[in-house]
Order: C-alpha cells, then sequence, then structure tokens
C-alpha cells in the first residue's frame, strides 16, 4: 500500500489509491557509517505530514480532509532486506535495496512481493525523521505525485 518503501495503498475519495513509501535514517552521517541504515521501526508523524500537506496546492478540501485522518498510523518495520508496512489491522512485506547515498538522500528500490512490482524513490532525512513522497496512482494511468510527503520517524 505505498509505493516506495513498502507499498501500502491509502483509498482517496472515490476510492482512489494512493502510494505511498516509508524509509528512514538516523541522521546523514549515519547513512555512511552503516549497512543498514533503515534497520529499525518507523511510525508516521502526523503533525510534520500534514504540515506538508497544507503547503499542496494539487488536494482539495476533501482529499485533504480524508488523507488527513489517515497520518499518524503507520508502522514501519526495516531490517537489512526486507521492510514491513502495518496500517489499520493490515501487514504488507516488501524487499528492498538501497541503490545510493548523497548527503541526506537515500535513494531505495522496492520490490513489492505479492504484486512483483518494482518501485524506486528517494528518501530525504530530517534529522531522525525522514520524508517521502506521497503519489496517487490509478489504474491504466502513471503515478502523480501529490506535492506533499510523508512523514517517519524513529522509534526507539
Amino acid at each position: 500500500m505505498s509505493r516506495r518503501t513498502s507499498l501500502i495503498n491509502y483509498i482517496v475519495t472515490a476510492g482512489l489509491p494512493i502510494l505511498c513509501l516509508l524509509g528512514t535514517l538516523a541522521s546523514a552521517p549515519a547513512i555512511a557509517q552503516t549497512k543498514c541504515p533503515l534497520n529499525g521501526t518507523w511510525k508516521s508523524n502526523k503533525p510534520m505530514t500534514l504540515e506538508s500537506m497544507n503547503r499542496s496546492a494539487q488536494l482539495n478540501a476533501k482529499q485533504r480532509e480524508f488523507l488527513s485522518s489517515l497520518m499518524g498510523k503507520m508502522i514501519v518495520q526495516y531490517n537489512c532486506k526486507t521492510v514491513t508496512s502495518t496500517f489499520n489491522g493490515r501487514t504488507e512485506t516488501s524487499g528492498y535495496t538501497i541503490k545510493a547515498t548523497t548527503g541526506n538522500k537515500i535513494r531505495v528500490v522496492l520490490d513489492n512481493l505479492s504484486t512483483k512490482e518494482r518501485t524506486e524513490t528517494v528518501l530525504t532525512m530530517q534529522g531522525n525523521c525522514y520524508a517521502y513522497p506521497v503519489v496517487l496512482t490509478l489504474p491504466e494511468e502513471k503515478p502523480r505525485d501529490l506535492g506533499f510527503n510523508e512523514y517517519f520517524c524513529r522509534q526507539k
């Protein structure tokens, strides 16, 4: 249900799925110092996500209201080879690899284990959190960036 790290679909008005991916690191220096910088548990950060969402001109009021009710609930667990996302009692696991790291950015390739779909995204680290671009996908259409990020922060 996520287009990037783990594919977890949010349902937007009229049943349109939004693919969100997850992923993150402790800090930019940690990226270069560890083989598995995303290892651990990450949780969606509602206040940071809503701040980003409120700056997006690509959402109408109904979509913004609906998406706001979903944020802050997803939990993502990384190990060195897989990422497992849990949202509203549903769990999905994907394989992932880190393709490159540059400064505070991590390019991640995700392999959905059930659909065999491969996606690529860039996670941007911000302190103990990372930003994941939220993308809308419709059947038979190209994915469309919605102009905001969902933020995930490392849990202790």
